[in-house]
């Protein structure tokens, strides 16, 4: 699923074990733009520095990818 988004961003982590987990934000080329461990089982993240376009969201469990997000930002 897409998500269109602005500015701060939050996910919600369901599992216990939360803090095994991590997120990456990439651009559309694929750099890295912000790698964040996940400390409680809300993280939230600013996207309002970053220009409108598509990012992916990258999630990790003890280095092992579980998931990508398509995430379209938009200055509107």
């Amino acid at each position: 699923r897409d998500d269109l988004v602005t500015g701060v961003q939050s996910v919600l982590f369901r599992s216990k074990d939360f803090r095994k987990y991590s997120f990456e934000l990439l651009d559309n080329s694929g750099r890295s733009l912000m790698i964040k461990p996940v400390g409680s089982s809300t993280v939230s993240f600013s996207m309002g520095s970053y220009a409108a376009g598509v990012y992916l969201l990258k999630v990790t469990k003890n280095g092992k990818l579980i998931k990508i997000f398509k995430v379209i930002k938009s200055d509107k």
